[in-house]
């Protein structure tokens, strides 16, 4: 209770270390006495100054007292360096320095010596702090205490624990020297508070001394000071049964109250006074069993029925501690018997609940109840029973016969007799004694939850208890308010000794049910209990029943991932496919919560990897959709993983799209397993021939069970699955389907485009250089059909031959539209063509007006067919430069090109504000005033706003046009030009850092950036945009025509044979295969291989690693329910008879 007050280093009353002997002088040490310092050892021969051993020798010489060796050593030192001298003389070794060493050993003459050498006196060491003073106090050297405090030591210094001298010589009880210390001026007694907030009077206490106490109250020590947890002097005095030091306490608080009227009150309230906890002092000294004390206490004042902070009253302390007299005596002072706590426990409560025996009978026999029951329900006998104290049980049962029946018929809140208190508290022998008696028709009591006292003895690892229940009539067939027998207890808990004797018993309930209708199988088994399930099973345990939820064991197995267990039950051929209420099988547990080992178990044992659940889901989709890599490994690496793989239902997406969307790391395990070589042998040498099965990638025309069309690739695209679009398998399909589908798509679109881009540029040429025949000719009429050339070829058929081939395309546009949808509108390449193909028919609707009919607007004519022919003829080039966004080897410079311009188009949206600013700028200060604007010499760019942020565009690319602007204009004296120069110069002059330098300088970095890119990600890039097409010709292509072009789902790649001119040139037109594209890229790309066949081989060796750690913790589990059980059982044989065992 009082152990707070002070930390244990200066709690401790330690005696005073002996000097060493002669033989232990022989020997160097280098350790620490128990106070923690260096122990004395002999000095080494050698002393020179700056080596450790010279170190060694002046501590050693020090704490020896050896005053010529010291004397030695420092006039040594004092020959050389003063500096030095002082770093030697006051080095600590271990802490301590020399003075310390001397002080604390009370060698007077070697202090004086030191001190003599100005030795530094109030030097503290590196422990506790304490300076040589302290030191020498605390370990009652009084005669180097009293020579320090003459020679000046200071009074007031502090060790850490905020101890001061006068602390110490309180402590020990040495008037003399708390004389010496409360004589010196510095002292201030009411300030020198140690931090556990002890004043010196508190000290004292730990002494008893007398005198010292009546000392410290003479000189004004405040008697009712409490520390930091509260307690004052009076209680520290209670603790060290100073009676006599109380009664002086009480002396000196009423010497300093004049009115002798209120000396009784205010003794009352003084012994009174509470700790933090509220303990008094004579709560202390009853604990204690100080029984003087406690007189001493009563006498003065103190109240015998005071409560603590959880309303103990000292009777409950003396009847915890078994203080007889104490109890005695509080009773004959009117102590109440009958008081009860914060847990509403009587002191007859506490006696039971620890023993006391003694103070438990004459507490009964001064009118304590026995049947008064605690906040939980307990009676005393009850405590006894809980705490297993025998002597205690048996004395209250055989007290009055006639209660017996009474005591053993309260139950505490919970409904429990004192069986089962004794069953679940391990109480054996308490057990025996109570069966013996009449506690046996208490057998097959039951507590709040319908659990019996066999229910209670089931939940122990030994069956002792459960046996001699048994043994006494205790019935085995009961049920609990979940209708969970015994055996269900034991079964679940994994007691098997318990569940042997059960079973044995009473067999007809081993396939009993619970509310739930779980048998003790399931429980067993659900909490993979191996022993416990084989023995159930041998003793006839329904292997397949069934719960609520229609689970068999085998399900509770799987789901909780108990691997042996499951194989405990399959060996006795358990069902492994059976379905619960959602039509979930053991696989599906397993897989949704990836528990490998049970996985790997069910399926070398034959489970479904095709069977669904109510919602269509296999053991992979909850597998993927759960998160569990290791599962789905385990799942794709079975031998019978296509099983699984090929078999989709209508509900849901195919396995393989769940894993590229969810599971991308194990979609490329699967990718990897459907790309195998087989051995070819030819002209007696052996070839490899490469199976490429895309199966898993691409749907059959006429699947049926599939409600979405499903393209692998294009699901790569769309949650951006890189890797596995730059797998071989993935490079192949679309190699195969291109060569099926697209290749002669695209040959035809390019080969038509080309020819409307042939007869689009014919047309407009000719036109052109005819137009300009006429002006050259001044010719000129009203009619613009009039002036048209007679060449029948261009005039007749070139016109209708463009324009129908415009017409084409615009009817390919719609039916694109049509198809895709808004993902059509989104594309900017599409309204591109509309654009092209629009502006087309413009220009050509004058040519076939005036086949038609003529038109007599000719500026109207003429206009619509320049206009629009020059819009025209810019979009098909450049959508002709598209085009080749698809060809090998060109494909990648238009994909360069293409990344180049969105940036640019984004940087000039950006810095528009910059270019805006800048052009209206220069139109203040470059605009001609009016009268010149038309002045050749001048500048007349920025005359206009519109053609100043032209001209301000142009100049950011560099044609800044400085002479025109600034050199000529510069010496005009008249202003006309430049009437603003130097504002001009200054606006200038940051145009080019700005515009100029920085923002061409970003696009470039930019552009070099994109390019890099580009070329880092032309592979993934072309393929993307291959697929995007074979997805429209899936979408578009009618049913019949992909039935001819899907003729299998896989491919073989021979080894290569010759081929012809005309081969080489269809490969290289529909050429988008793994070896083609990455030629550029072949070092980045084969250093991502290597990468990923690295981690591959980690992840498998992290696989391995794993699967030893899983079978490395089963073992440790089984291994620590062995242990248990033997701990268990070793508890329950006596010591006699366990040295049997050993």
């Amino acid at each position: 209770m009082l152990n707070k007050i002070y930390p244990k280093e200066e709690m401790e009353l330690s005696d005073l270390d002996p000097l060493p002997s002669n033989e232990e002088k022989n020997e160097l040490s280098g350790g620490v006495d128990e106070e923690g310092f260096p122990q004395q050892f002999d000095g080494a021969s050698s002393y020179t100054s700056g080596t450790s051993d010279a170190d060694v020798y002046f501590i050693q010489a020090a704490s020896e007292g050896n005053l010529l060796r010291v004397q030695r050593f420092i006039t040594e030192l004092k020959r050389g360096d003063y500096k030095r001298f002082e770093n030697e003389r006051d080095q600590l070794f271990k802490g301590f320095s020399a003075l310390h060493m001397a002080a604390r050993y009370d060698k007077v003459d070697i202090v004086n010596f030191l001190l003599d050498n100005e030795a530094p006196i109030e030097q503290k060491d590196e422990e506790d702090e304490n300076t040589p003073l302290l030191l020498a106090i605390k370990y009652n050297c009084d005669e180097t205490a009293k020579q320090l405090i003459t020679r000046g030591a200071s009074v007031c210094s502090c060790n850490k624990y905020g101890t001061y001298a006068l602390h110490f010589a309180a402590r020990r009880g040495n008037k003399d020297l708390c004389e010496m210390i409360l004589n010196n001026p510095c002292c201030k007694l009411d300030e020198q508070i140690d931090k556990s907030g002890g004043s010196a009077l508190h000290s004292a206490m730990l002494s008893g001394n007398v005198e010292v106490v009546a000392l410290l109250i003479t000189r004004g020590a405040d008697i009712c000071h409490g520390n930091n947890e509260g307690e004052q002097p009076i209680h520290l005095a209670a603790a060290e049964d100073h009676s006599d030091i109380i009664v002086m306490l009480a002396k000196g608080v009423l010497s300093k109250e004049p009115n002798t009227n209120l000396h009784r009150e205010l003794q009352i309230q003084f012994v009174n006074y509470g700790t933090g906890e509220k303990d008094t002092a004579l709560h202390i000294a009853a604990q204690g069993g100080y029984i003087e004390t406690v007189k001493t206490l009563i006498s003065i004042g103190a109240k015998v029925n005071v409560r603590t902070d959880t309303d103990q009253t000292p009777l409950h302390l003396a009847a915890i501690g078994g203080q007889l007299e104490v109890v005695r005596y509080l009773l004959m002072n009117n102590a109440k018997v009958g008081l009860r706590d914060n847990d509403q426990m009587t002191p007859l409560h506490k006696a039971a609940q620890f023993g006391r025996l003694e103070t438990l009978k004459f507490l009964l026999e001064r009118g304590a109840r026995d049947d008064v029951r605690d906040r939980d329900g307990f009676t005393p006998l009850m405590c006894a029973v809980w705490k297993g104290h025998n002597h205690v049980v048996e004395y209250l049962l055989e007290r009055n016969p006639a209660r017996i029946d009474r005591l053993l018929g309260i139950n505490d809140i919970n409904s429990r007799c004192v069986l089962h208190l004794a069953i679940e508290e391990d109480c054996l022998s308490t057990l025996e004694m109570l069966l013996k008696g009449k506690g046996k028709k208490l057998i097959n009591d039951t507590d709040k939850d319908y659990k019996s006292c066999v229910h209670y003895a089931a939940e122990k690892p030994v069956d002792d208890m459960l046996t001699m229940l048994i043994n006494n009539g205790a019935s085995i067939d009961v049920s609990d308010i979940d209708e969970k027998t015994p055996l269900h207890t034991a079964s679940e808990l994994g007691n098997l000794s318990c569940v042997k004797v059960l079973a044995k018993e009473a067999p007809g309930i081993i396939n009993a049910t619970d509310a739930k209708g779980m048998s003790a199988l399931h429980l067993a088994a659900m909490r993979g209990h191996i022993k416990v399930s084989e023995t159930l099973i041998e003793l006839g345990a329904e292997i397949s029943s069934r719960d609520e939820w229609n689970w068999t064991p085998l399900d509770y197995a799987a789901r909780h991932g108990y691997s042996k267990t499951l194989e405990v039950l399959i060996e006795n051929e358990a069902k492994v496919d059976a379905m619960g209420t959602n039509d979930a099988t053991p696989l599906h547990h397993a897989s949704q919560y990836g528990h490998v080992d049970c996985i790997k178990v069910l399926l070398d044992n034959g489970a479904s990897l095709k069977a669904a659940n109510n919602e269509g889901k296999t053991c992979l989709d909850l597998a993927v959709e759960n998160y569990q890599k290791e599962a789905c490994l385990a799942l794709v690496n079975h031998e019978r993983w296509e099983q699984m793989m090929r078999h989709v239902y209508p509900s849901q997406p195919p396995p393989m799209e769940k894993l590229i969307r969810l599971a991308p790391d194990i979609a490329e395990v699967v990718l990897n397993k459907c790309v195998r070589k087989e051995d070819m042998k030819t002209k007696g040498r052996t070839e490899y021939n490469t199976i490429y099965d895309f199966g898993y990638l691409d749907k059959l025309p006429d699947e049926k069970n599939l409600e979405a069309p499903y393209f692998g690739p294009s699901v790569m695209i769309k949650y951006r699955r890189s890797n596995l679009l730059q797998h071989p398998l993935t490079v192949r399909l679309i190699n195969y389907k291109w060569a099926r589908m697209g290749r002669w798509l695209y040959i035809g679109s390019l080969t038509s485009y080309i020819l409307f881009v042939a007869l689009l540029t014919s047309l407009l040429v000719v036109e052109k250089d005819h137009d300009q025949d006429l002006k050259e000719k001044n010719q000129t009429t009203t009619n613009f059909c009039d002036n048209r050339p007679k060449d029948k070829i261009f005039v007749g058929i070139v016109p209708w031959l463009t324009l129908g081939v415009a017409c084409f395309q615009i009817i390919k546009e719609c039916i694109q539209c049509l198809y895709l949808g808004k993902k059509y509108l989104k594309d900017v390449v599409n309204w591109f063509e509309f654009i092209l193909y629009g502006s087309t028919f413009s220009f050509m609707l004058p040519f076939i007006m005036c086949q038609v009919g003529g038109h007599e607007n000719y500026k109207f004519l003429y206009d619509l067919k320049w206009i629009a022919g020059a819009i025209s003829i810019l979009c098909a080039w450049f959508n002709f430069l598209l085009y080749l966004k698809r060809a090998p080897f060109f494909g990648i410079y238009v994909l360069m090109f293409i990344e180049v311009l969105n940036t640019l188009l984004v940087v000039l949206a950006v810095f528009s504000i910059l270019i805006l600013a800048f052009a209206l700028s220069f139109y203040c200060l470059f605009k001609l005033p009016y009268g010149l604007a038309n002045d050749d010499d001048g500048n007349t760019a920025f005359n206009h706003l519109g053609t100043g942020i032209v001209r301000t565009i142009v100049m950011m690319i560099g044609e800044l046009d400085y002479r025109d602007t600034f050199t000529e204009k510069f010496n005009d004296n008249t202003k006309k030009y430049l009437p603003y120069k130097g504002v001009s110069y200054l606006v200038f002059v940051f145009f080019l850092i700005i515009m100029v330098i920085v923002v061409m300088n970003l696009l470039v970095g930019l552009a070099i950036g994109d390019i890099e890119a580009v070329r880092n990600n032309a592979y993934i890039r072309m393929l993307r945009g291959q697929v995007r097409i074979l997805e429209i010709l899936e979408r578009t292509y009618p049913k019949f025509i992909l039935r001819r072009i899907h003729t299998k789902n896989s491919e073989v790649d021979k080894p290569k044979r010759y081929m012809n001119n005309w081969e080489r040139f269809m490969d290289w037109i529909s050429t988008l295969d793994f070896d083609a594209l990455q030629e550029d890229q072949q070092d980045m790309t084969s250093r991502e291989i290597r990468m990923r066949e690295q981690i591959t081989n980690q992840e498998k060796e992290l696989e391995k690693t794993k699967s030893k750690m899983r079978v490395l913790t089963s073992a440790i589990e089984e291994q620590a329910e062995m242990m248990r059980v033997m701990v268990a059982t070793i508890d329950k044989i006596p010591k006699h008879e366990l040295k049997k065992y050993i």
